[in-house]
């Protein structure tokens, strides 16, 4: 048999790549296999690209596939169809599955369930699904031959994924071979200095405080394994979240949460723990499906059907493991729910290095961003980064990076100083993911500690719900703001080691990416507090020497608000209030202010004080560290008489004793300032005085 094996797979490999066969069959009683082929003489047919398969030679062919077996598939069609288009083609393909016994069961835009018997498919695909084991025992179908269309399907039609049910993607975690036991789940009373919870790699990464993914939904990708909700409530506990885990298991093509599983089991733990832990109020979808092309995908697009506005994977596979067809249907998706439904994707780059130079997919998708790895040394007491440089134990196991040979270089990386001769370079972003100084987590009545690039779509997935929480939207398509406005105030940029091909440098590299985060530097960077162009954030302070009892309306106008313009809020002299850019007023101790529909401030200060009133220019969370290094300048306009202003404190300020209410007739003074930050981002600032009354 193993000699008929070879001859099979020697003619399959030779002959399956041409487009006239047709049927392939074996003859148990004569151990023996053969092909039969056909010509296509119909030239109404034509083949789906690379939709046959090609096994590898120690998988065993075991058979045809039964007849009656039932199978389910996913029918993807050409997304750049518009509605007419696509209501006509629908309707063809539905006489045609018609036709040949097969159901159109369910529908959404561009996609089709479509199911049948064997002998359906075989028929109306012109092939003959054949039964294989692979050398893991794992038995699966799929078909030899190329599937065949109607030629007047061709450039509207994509894809059909469920007629090859290999596995396709591994899961990329590394758990530590010797985790010390936590009591009772005890994690904060461990002794184990050299690797991190969830919340101690937040502090070390400076994500924003104060944040916990209110509002947020996010799913995460799991081909096998499960949790166990006690464990996480249990890990909750032990972190000091008082937050009940919102976490729900969706199945996806009859898959389910299955805590037996325990191959996948420490995968599925760390994905949904790291995310959990660092964003407990979010809610938490893991989507459970088969471990198939079909199942990869509908577990995705289910994802996002659902309304998810982050979505985490840590499982993939060589892109040499992939056909190029279904890498291309991939990816289409990844564009469509990136740009159009502002989902952003994370991957796990791999955990192998580069022995061979190139990336695995999905982290090369140029839509998806790409997770690599580091190792991190913490001070003793884990407040602060003392190294970070490339995860590589020099063992095999190392963060992946490399150069994609599916995908051409994005133009979002053109600026990088890499040589990336024209191919999509991966990772995108990077973070802890050495199993030395991995992850704690929880799981069967003890800590484990895993590591892996596995960890590191679901920390940066984590850190992105505390983003979209804090701007109030989510971001979508995240690569072109991280790659054109890099700085080293949203990134670490990791310099020291290699993973194996690859070393790292100053600037983008094929090993950490970008770097690891300052989040709330990359919070900034993201709502524009300190972009390439524009700040929404910005320091005035108001003086005046000498007055009394003293009142000034300030409205701050800018660009990238709405239309009717920002009311910042009147403060006392030790108090701040920040006011969203509507028209309204926030109480202060010790004033009598209200304010009118225009947003005209009147009223008085209760009593004389003598000192600085601040106002801040923007309802987005600000940060000390984005004052630093600010310098004003006057650019248009002119102050009201008797006002300075200080281009390096911004303070203005004004010696005059008394001014005289006029109603707001004359009075009014429109000035343009430019704002410059200690990292060379400059913006102007429009700002809008009115003085309603000064009293001595």
């Amino acid at each position: 048999e193993s000699h008929a094996q070879t001859i099979h797979h020697h003619i399959l490999r030779n002959l399956s790549h041409h487009p006239v066969l047709s049927s392939g069959c074996i003859d148990k009683k004569n151990n023996l296999s053969w092909v039969t082929v056909m010509c296509n003489l119909n030239p109404t047919v034509c083949a789906i690209a690379d939709s046959h398969h090609i096994p590898s030679l120690n998988t065993k062919l075991t058979g045809r596939l039964d007849d009656n077996h039932h199978i389910s598939t996913t029918w993807v069609l050409n997304r750049n169809l518009n509605e007419d288009e696509l209501y006509a083609h629908v309707a063809e393909i539905k006489v045609f599955c018609n036709t040949y016994g097969l159901q159109v069961s369910e529908s959404y835009p561009y996609h089709l369930k479509v199911s049948g018997s064997a002998s359906s498919f075989n028929i109306s695909l012109q092939t003959q699904l054949q039964c294989y084991q692979a050398a893991d025992q794992h038995a699966y179908h799929a078909s030899p031959f190329p599937l065949k269309i109607p030629s007047s399907w061709n450039g509207k039609f994509d894809n059909i994924l469920g007629l090859n049910t290999n596995k396709i993607a591994n899961c990329n975690f590394k758990l530590l071979d010797q985790p010390t036991v936590v009591p009772n789940g005890n994690i904060n009373n461990t002794s184990v200095s050299a690797q991190f919870t969830p919340l101690q790699l937040a502090t070390l990464y400076n994500f924003p405080p104060g944040l916990d993914g209110t509002g947020q939904k996010i799913g995460i990708i799991e081909l096998g394994g499960g949790y166990v909700l006690a464990d996480i409530t249990t890990y909750f506990s032990s972190l000091g979240i008082s937050n009940t885990p919102n976490i729900t298991a969706v199945s996806v093509d009859g898959a389910v949460n299955n805590p037996s599983d325990t191959s996948n089991n420490t995968e599925v733990i760390l994905d949904v723990e790291v995310i959990a832990a660092l964003a407990p109020a979010a809610s938490t979808r893991v989507y459970f499906s088969p471990n198939t092309y079909k199942g990869f995908y509908d577990a995705i697009h289910q994802a996002a059907v659902d309304g998810c506005s982050i979505i985490s994977i840590s499982w993939g596979n060589d892109e040499a493991k992939w056909s190029p067809s279904t890498m291309s249907t991939y990816n289409s998706l990844f564009q469509s729910i990136t740009t159009n439904n502002n989902v952003t994707v994370f991957s796990s780059a791999g955990d192998h290095g580069s022995p061979d130079g190139v990336s695995e997919f999905p982290a090369a998708s140029p839509y998806v961003v790409s997770c690599g790895g580091t190792t991190l040394t913490a001070n003793n007491n884990g407040t602060s980064i003392v190294s970070e440089t490339v995860w590589n134990n020099n063992n095999g196991h190392a963060t992946g990076g490399g150069l994609s040979q599916q995908f051409a270089m994005p133009s979002y990386q053109s600026s990088v100083s890499f040589s990336l001769n024209n191919h999509r370079g991966v990772p995108d972003v990077c973070g802890n993911a050495d199993p030395n100084t991995g992850y704690i987590l929880y799981s069967g009545g003890r800590n484990i500690i895993v590591g892996g690039t596995s960890a590191v779509a679901p920390l940066w997935s984590g850190l992105l719900a505390r983003i979209n929480q804090s701007i109030g939207h989510s971001v979508g398509f995240l690569h072109p703001t991280i790659y054109a406005n890099y700085a080293n105030y949203a990134f670490r940029d990791i310099t020291s080691g290699n993973n194996g091909i690859y070393s790292a440098g100053v600037g983008w590299d094929a090993c950490t990416g970008l770097g690891s985060p300052n989040g709330v530097g990359l919070l900034g960077l993201i709502s524009n507090i300190i972009p390439s162009s524009n700040i929404h954030f910005a320091e005035i302070k108001l003086a005046f020497p000498g007055c009394g009892n003293s009142l000034m309306a300030y409205r701050g106008q800018h660009p990238s608000l709405p239309a009717a313009g920002a009311i910042i809020s009147m403060g006392s002299f030790k108090n701040l209030t920040a006011v969203s850019p509507t028209h309204s007023l926030s109480s202060v101790s010790g004033t009598n202010l209200a304010m009118d529909a225009t947003g005209r401030i009147t009223g008085s200060i209760g009593s004389a004080q003598v000192g600085a009133l601040s106002v801040i220019l923007s309802s987005y969370v600000s940060d000390p560290a984005y004052q630093k290094g600010l310098t004003y300048i006057l650019t248009s306009g002119t102050l009201p008489a008797g006002f300075t202003l200080d281009s390096t404190s911004g303070l203005l300020s004004t010696s005059t004793a008394g001014l005289v209410d006029t109603g707001g007739s004359g009075m009014d003074s429109i000035v343009a300032l430019t704002v410059t930050n200690g990292w060379g981002k400059t913006s102007n600032m429009f700002m809008t005085f009115h003085l309603i009354s000064i009293l001595i």
